[in-house]
């Protein structure tokens, strides 16, 4: 089972379930988790969700996903 926050989201329902997901694990460790190597997995996923959107600009965004 994939954490809620590290999924793609595609509904509102999911945006809110990744929010609460990370918030819990936020209460959950005191907030000892901080900037783990895991908020790098979760940025570089978005990225490539919105490969599309991302190419469509110009300028240095459109170098991020060069693939």
């Amino acid at each position: 089972m994939t954490h809620a926050f590290f999924k793609a989201p595609k509904t509102v329902e999911d945006l809110i379930a990744g929010r609460d997901a990370i918030a819990e694990w936020a209460r959950m460790t005191y907030g000892w988790m901080g900037r783990s190597p895991d908020y790098k997995a979760a940025f570089l996923a978005t990225l490539g969700a919105n490969a599309d959107f991302l190419r469509s600009v110009p300028g240095q965004r459109a170098a991020l996903v060069q693939i």
